[in-house]
């Protein structure tokens, strides 16, 4: 049997695990930045569990709570970037957050841009 859990420690980070017969298979995990936006920064299915589409349900389930949490996103991570790009009829709708790099000190930080400002 396959299922997803999700682990929330706000308001630093949390999962999404993927579990096959209750071993634990794989994950997608995001960092929380500030209460309205999170950093998507990894997903990971171990080679023996690849196929069978099992890193998209991880995905489905991850993009499922962003929309009801109502936050936006930064897709850090290759494959968030990646499906968001490639499935944008049905994920045109999750908002993406933007970030800069501090070059100094290697952060990834929130824009937080008011209305009339440039980027």
């Amino acid at each position: 049997m396959t299922e997803i859990r999700h682990q929330d420690n706000a308001p630093e980070n949390g999962r999404f695990v993927l579990l096959v017969d209750g071993e634990e298979v794989g994950e997608m995990t995001y960092t929380y930045a500030g209460s309205e936006k999170a950093v998507f920064d990894h997903t990971y299915v171990q080679p023996a569990h690849r196929g069978g589409n099992r890193a998209m349900m991880l995905f489905e389930a991850a993009m499922e709570w962003v929309r009801k949490k109502g936050i936006a996103i930064y897709p850090l991570c290759p494959y968030v970037d990646k499906v968001l790009t490639v499935r944008k009829a049905e994920y045109g709708d999750v908002p993406r957050a933007e970030f800069r790099f501090d070059e100094l000190t290697g952060e990834l930080l929130p824009c937080d841009f008011g209305p009339g400002e440039d980027k």
